[in-house]
């Protein structure tokens, strides 16, 4: 019987001191990273029953869904023709997975009962020159600009748990217009010694 007890004791005291007693099969895969993307919409390891089950567990979550509308609405036929300065594509996108406000890879939560679709706008020619005012004054400069916005999203942590988190995602483009005096400087000499 002391020899049982010592024998167990010596078991726990190599046990204790061992840094891995036994690797644990991980709940799903880690994420997608999507290469110059903030989010990915297909991923074939998407752990869809885990999804349904801990939504199951959360019933009240269905209340969350969302969907983001495109704008629709229709032109005035009075209302001259515009021109945007940048050119940009809105869309609807359902994310499955998407990098957080900490830097880090999460799934997001999509599935038939909890849609979370969001909408976005993308710069067509991002860091190019806005259209129509560039080079209108000597000296100012024009670059479409992505904006982006923190969107509160249902997700899975890396435990397998819902958390809801912040996800960067795309939200407009923009024209910045910057004034560089030394350019300005060289446009204007460059004109005086014509």
């Amino acid at each position: 019987m002391l020899l049982n007890r010592i024998g167990f004791l010596l078991l726990i005291l190599l046990l204790s001191r061992s840094s891995v007693i036994c690797e644990a099969e991980p709940l799903f895969r880690p994420p997608p990273v999507c290469k110059h993307q903030l989010y990915c919409e297909n991923a074939s390891n998407y752990p869809s029953d885990l999804v349904s089950r801990e939504l199951k567990k959360n019933p009240h979550l269905r209340g969350y869904s969302s969907m983001d509308e495109v704008d629709s609405l229709t032109r005035d036929e009075n209302e001259p023709e515009t021109e945007p300065l940048c050119p940009s594509m809105e869309e609807i996108i359902v994310p499955i997975s998407g990098l957080t406000r900490d830097g880090i890879w999460m799934y997001i939560l999509n599935d038939n009962n909890l849609n979370q679709s969001v909408r976005i706008e993308q710069c067509l020619k991002r860091d190019q020159s806005c259209r129509m005012i560039n080079g209108l004054a000597h000296g100012y400069y024009t670059q479409c600009k992505q904006r982006y916005t923190y969107r509160q999203l249902w997700a899975l942590n890396n435990e397998g748990r819902i958390v809801q988190d912040s996800f960067l995602l795309p939200t407009s483009c923009c024209c910045r217009v910057k004034f560089r005096a030394d350019k300005f400087l060289q446009s204007f000499e460059t004109e005086r010694f014509k």
